[in-house]
């Protein structure tokens, strides 16, 4: 009966094997996921101190905050405002705040005829 794998072959497979074994710890020891998961990590403490100071102020209250894995791992502010305004201020707040990693803006304001119109709709709205 003849082998299913001669030696040579299995020197092949063991060759590869182990080369593939050292590329995956070198991309994971020294890729963008250690880096990644730094800036992670320090958006996460970040959130602590910025959480805050977004409470005192009651335009922010809708704005949520996460540590997100976009652009190489980065503090993520969510949410709708109601002016421009709001938007500038808020972006000033993070600003002085002094954030250890880039920080991006998934924030939605919310044109003023629609907001006219979700008054109206709700002073009409019977209790």
């Amino acid at each position: 009966m003849k082998q299913p794998v001669t030696s040579k072959g299995l020197r092949i497979i063991a060759i590869i094997t182990i080369l593939g074994v050292a590329t995956v710890l070198l991309i994971q020891r020294f890729g963008p996921y250690p880096r990644q998961m730094q800036n992670m990590a320090a958006a996460g403490q970040h959130i602590q101190i910025l959480r805050p100071m977004l409470q005192q102020d009651s335009r922010f209250t809708n704005i949520a905050l996460h540590a997100f894995t976009g652009v190489g791992g980065s503090l993520s502010l969510s949410g709708e405002l109601y002016s421009d305004r709001d938007l500038a201020h808020l972006k000033q707040l993070v600003q002085a705040s002094k954030p250890p990693v880039e920080v991006v803006y998934h924030v939605f304001v919310v044109p003023p005829e629609l907001l006219e119109d979700w008054k109206k709709s709700k002073s009409e709205t019977p209790n």
